[in-house]
């Protein structure tokens, strides 16, 4: 099929009809003359960025049409010459590709057609409406809501969850759905609100409708998480083409009357008055407290035996004693208190927390002394490794210490923690500190007075310390090694007798591959045999015309607190002649990221040994059709469970599969999530999808040689409660034909010569 092109410049905002998979709004136009000849065309009013559209051949009154041409474009009204339009000559359908970098606006084109054999040209009879990738002026409505503590973790309180409704201003493609973001509790700090990052499952406390309609979900175990406070809510907004997030799109206040108070020492000393010299006491550490902070005030309820002596910090909940109490060593006070917020009626004094508090009074208490960390002699120097677990206990004389850190920056949210309460410092292994020294200062208190040191944590490198391994590979000019990081760890064998040792990576390990401990599984068809010490193996199990895919796994150093093990796949192709034909990908495997998709090289065709010239190519047809397998490899649901292996139908069903193709309308494990040609009847022509907003991937079978067969992954599909992160491989079948029917396709040639590698961390 020869299509006349109209070149230019113009990227578009468009890159899906054969790869987009969204739905597309359209509109008739009609032209007619005085003859009564007339065409008829839909427009495209929903196509955006990294988009690609097909507008039908036209309806027409009067001769069959032929000699299609497009004879101009204005955008907005301005002339326009671009190249992202092409025409059938023969059919008169129109395809919007390259439109990458396109002007938004509205597109009008006019065509000439001859018919009955006289020639007509209709201005402007065609509308292509570009639209914004994303929406702008994102807003939710109210931006705050509110909710009492007790309602939403019961189920069965009749009170109604409030609700905010999401919308957007201007023009832009359509909506997909709604995802709920990150999830952070919102603390005070004088005037300025700060943000403390909470974990996924917090997320699942939460609700967005399709509509956008956002709530709490009431009754839920998760919503048990939602203690009284304020929480920061983003919102993932997902178009056709682009995910968008708005961060603290809205505030959700939990209240509720005081709940819980709970002194993390419970119990502390305070000294008898000897002589002239007066002793007192002050708790020090604010104590923890559950329910609304709005109005809080803490107040002395009850102390036993009675004294006026103990007082407390009626914002802060802090007890302390003042000079001249007159305490005798052995007297113990239990202290009960009392907490009063602004959900509180005005006929409830509060809620009484009893005997939260123990107060003794000692002959004597020892003061600070000897406080230090590590080796007495080391100036409180700290040595620890990079990505190590680890944990340091300071070194300390005296009774009734409590901790407070003043810490750099650098130490904040790098998998570290500090205790208050006996001065700990730890580390979880794979702790994101940097290397390097980083001072940070600890202040020790107790009733006698409080000591300040200087600390330096110095983090070293980690001798495990490795980040790849690289295999090779044997996609060059007669089997040598190609350069280029997507070509690594990729084999091709065209025979069986061409399998065999696959030699010794490198590694960036700064000792030997022997040092390493060293584990190979078999993922999808080829087999493996191990040979050694070194990360050498021999491949075997020859599968004609089928990928192969291995794990390596690689552990540097015996300590579990200091090793690393760094994990890679290894991908095989038994690519023997099928019909005399071979299809050679180079790389065989796309690497995507499945939140931005992306598209593989143009495979090498050859037919008894020779490559096809652009002619055959041209006629050349190849699509994805069945045996859908997913491998998972990191890919879990947002409670924690890994998506399942295997096909969306057959012996062995992955629940991860099902849901993808239920979606996208591919139930028993049909084609056309993964198809470019649309499901017609088997005597047929072929004919491209008109309707993209429910295909995961495709093969282009478009005109553009520079594009044509090559694999494509859609962006933003690959997810379904958690995004694909694993290998996917299908089977394809071709044929060489001219237009072949929809039943020669389908019982073309089968092969099985790529695999889709997702990985959601993946960085072109």
């Amino acid at each position: 099929m020869n299509l006349q092109k109209l070149t230019s410049t113009f990227w578009a905002i468009f890159a899906v009809i054969a790869m987009s998979l969204f739905s597309i709004s359209c509109s008739d136009t009609e032209t007619t003359d005085s003859t009564g000849f007339a065409i008829y065309y839909t427009g495209m009013t929903d196509i955006g960025p990294s988009m690609v559209g097909t507008i039908s051949s036209p309806t027409y009154k009067g001769a069959a049409p032929s000699d299609f041409a497009i004879t101009g474009i204005t955008l907005n009204g301005e002339a326009y010459t671009g190249g992202c339009f092409e025409i059938d000559p023969e059919t008169g359908k129109i395809s919007i590709s390259d439109t990458k970098n396109a002007q938004t606006g509205r597109y009008s084109i006019s065509i000439s057609c001859v018919a009955g054999g006289k020639s007509y040209h209709f201005r402007n009879i065609v509308t292509v409406k570009m639209l914004a990738a994303a929406p702008e002026g994102i807003k939710m409505t109210p931006a705050q809501l509110t909710a009492d503590y007790g309602d939403v973790i019961d189920i069965n309180s009749i009170a109604d969850m409030p609700t905010s409704q999401i919308s957007t201003e201007g023009e832009h493609i359509s909506v997909t759905g709604y995802k709920v973001g990150p999830v952070a509790l919102v603390t005070m700090n004088g005037e300025e609100k700060e943000y403390q990052p909470l974990s996924e499952e917090y997320k699942n406390c939460f609700s967005i409708t399709p509509q956008g309609v956002f709530s709490i979900i009431q009754g839920s175990e998760e919503a048990a998480l939602l203690e009284p406070g304020v929480y920061s809510v983003s919102i993932l907004v997902n178009t056709k083409v682009a995910e968008t997030i708005l961060e603290k799109a809205v505030e959700v206040k939990i209240t509720s009357k005081p709940l819980e108070l709970v002194y993390s020492k419970n119990e502390g000393m305070i000294e008898e008055m000897t002589g002239n010299e007066p002793t007192e006491f002050n708790t020090c550490v604010v104590p923890t407290f559950k329910g609304s902070t709005d109005g809080l005030e803490f107040a002395i309820y009850s102390v036993t035996p009675a004294t006026d002596k103990i007082k407390i910090n009626e914002k802060t909940g802090q007890i302390y004693v003042e000079p001249g109490h007159g305490f005798k060593e052995g007297d113990v006070f239990e202290i009960s208190v009392l907490a009063r917020n602004a959900y509180n009626t005005p006929e409830e004094e509060g809620t009484v927390f009893e005997n939260v508090f123990t107060l003794k009074t000692v002959g004597f208490i020892n003061p600070i002394s000897d406080f230090y960390y590590g080796k007495k002699t080391n100036n409180n120097i700290i040595s620890r490794t990079e990505l190590a677990r680890f944990e340091i206990t300071p070194k300390i004389n005296g009774d009734e210490v409590l901790y407070k850190f003043e810490l750099p920056e650098e130490l904040k949210n790098v998998g570290l923690t500090f205790d208050e309460n006996n001065g700990s410092i730890t580390a979880i292994k794979g702790h994101k500190t940097p290397l390097g020294d980083h001072k940070l200062k600890v202040t020790a208190t107790n009733p006698k007075g409080s000591t300040t040191i200087e600390v330096t944590l110095t983090i070293k490198a980690n001798p495990n310390k490795f980040t790849y391994i690289h295999y090779g590979n044997n996609l060059g000019e007669g089997g040598a090694e190609r350069e280029g990081v997507e070509y690594q760890n990729q084999f091709r064998f065209y025979k069986q007798g061409d399998m065999g040792e696959i030699k010794a990576p490198k590694t960036d390990f700064k000792g030997k591959n022997t040092d390493l401990k060293w584990k190979f599984t078999k993922i999808h068809q080829t087999g493996i045999k191990e040979n050694g010490e070194d990360g050498s193996f021999t491949v075997n199990g020859w599968k004609n015309n089928q990928v192969g895919i291995i794990l390596v796994e690689a552990t540097a150093g015996d300590d579990p607190d200091t090793q690393v093990t760094v994990t890679t796949p290894v991908f095989f192709h038994c690519c023997s002649e099928v019909d005399g034909y071979t299809v050679e990908y180079s790389p065989m495997v796309l690497h995507v990221n499945p939140k931005t998709g992306g598209a593989s090289a143009v495979p090498v065709i050859k037919k008894k040994g020779v490559a096809l010239t652009n002619e055959q190519r041209a006629e050349f047809w190849m699509d994805y059709r069945r045996a859908f397998n997913y491998y998972n490899n990191g890919g879990v649901r947002s409670n924690g469970v890994a998506h399942e292996n295997g096909q969306p139908s057959g012996s062995v069903v992955s629940d991860f599969m099902v849901e993808l193709w239920n979606k996208c309308n591919g139930g028993k494990g049909s084609k056309q999530p993964m198809s470019y040609f649309a499901t017609g009847k088997g005597g047929e022509l072929i004919k491209a999808k008109d309707e993209w907003s429910t295909t995961l991937g495709y093969v282009d079978n478009g005109s553009d040689l520079n594009k044509r067969l090559s694999v494509n992954v859609v962006p933003n599909q690959w997810n379904v409660d958690g995004w694909a992160n694993g290998f996917m491989v299908g089977q394809m079948t071709f044929l060489e034909n001219k237009r072949p029917t929809n039943d020669q396709l389908n019982t073309g040639k089968e092969i099985f010569p790529f695999i889709i590698w997702f990985d959601e961390n993946y960085e072109k």
